[in-house]
Parts: C-alpha cells; structure tokens; sequence
C-alpha cells in the first residue's frame, strides 16, 4: 500500500512539475510577445537588425554619443550610425556575426532583457537618463558578462559613428592621408 500511494505521489509530482514549466515558458513567450512586438523599425531595409535591436542600439548609441552630437543633427546621425553597424555586420566574420546577433537578442528580448537591464518593456520608451544609468551599472559591475555587454555597446556605438566619413570633422579628423590595402594612414 505505502509504495503504490508513494509512487502515485511521485507521478502527481512530475505532472504538475511539467504543467507548471509548460505554464511558465508559455506565459512567458506570450508576454515577451506582448512587450516586444511593436518595436517600429527604424532603417527600412536593414539586413542584420531587427526592429526591437534598432530601438535598443538607438537608445544606447544616444546615452553613449550625445555629447559629441552637433545640435539638430542628432537623429540623422544616430540612423547613420545604426545604419553603418547593421551594413559592417555583414563584412564580420560568421562567429562574430552569430555572437553578436545572441548579443542583441538576449538585450531585446522580455525574460533575458530584465536579468540584464532591469527593464521589462521594450526599449522605445526608455530614457537617455536611464540607458546611461544603466550603462554605468555595466561598466562597474563584479560580474564579466554585464562588463562586456558595456563594453561592447560602447564600441558599437563609437566605432559605428566613426565609420560615417561626415563625422570625421566634428573631431578635427581630414581622413585618411592614402587609401587602399597596405597603405600608411
């Protein structure tokens, strides 16, 4: 009697333990579905950003490069910058393309983006005040992985402004001296 009402016990166990991660996963795909399905693209032909990683990188590229953006011509060069990243992926060897791409999903998705940033909702509505704050918490925080994200954000941001040449003057940069493969520049 003891073992059949135990082993009965054990089965009840696993079925609710399975309907419960089946409940869990499930609401959380939908509720991800929720908050991150109405992301507005912001390059119309991109080839390697989805819409929600468009809204987060132009949220980050504006806490990162606001301060070197001339008056009036912030959005332009803030699409310019998203738009030189989501061209240069593409020259990025496979691996690098396939870690970058795991990058962004984690930052854009519900479940992954709230471990990460704290933020539930999608990145549209964040301010530049708490995309740096949170930049910040990156930049000093013990754990490898969230130093790394900082790191990286913050590269993508600057080196993909630079890779626009009409950005060169605003920091006094003519450009390079000899263009072409193996030339001194």
């Amino acid at each position: 009697m003891h073992a059949t009402m135990m082993k009965s016990n054990r089965r009840s166990f696993l079925k609710m333990g399975g309907i419960g991660l089946v409940a869990i996963v499930g609401g959380g795909y939908v509720a991800a579905r929720l908050t991150d399905g109405s992301a507005e693209p912001i390059l119309e032909n991109a080839v390697n950003l989805t819409a929600e990683a468009q809204q987060m990188l132009h949220r980050v590229f504006d806490a990162v490069l606001h301060s070197m953006l001339p008056e009036g011509m912030e959005e332009p060069l803030l699409v310019g910058a998203i738009g030189a990243l989501d061209a240069g992926i593409s020259g990025l060897p496979p691996q690098v393309q396939k870690e970058l791409g795991g990058l962004l999903k984690m930052l854009t998705f519900a479940p992954t983006r709230l471990a990460l940033s704290g933020r539930w909702g999608g990145w549209e509505n964040a301010t530049r005040e708490e995309v740096s704050d949170w930049l910040i918490a990156l930049q000093g925080s013990s754990g490898n992985l969230k130093r790394l994200i900082y790191i990286t954000m913050h590269d993508l941001a600057t080196s993909s402004f630079y890779a626009i040449p009409g950005t060169w003057a605003l920091v006094g940069y003519d450009g390079p001296l000899l263009e072409g493969p193996g030339e001194e520049v």
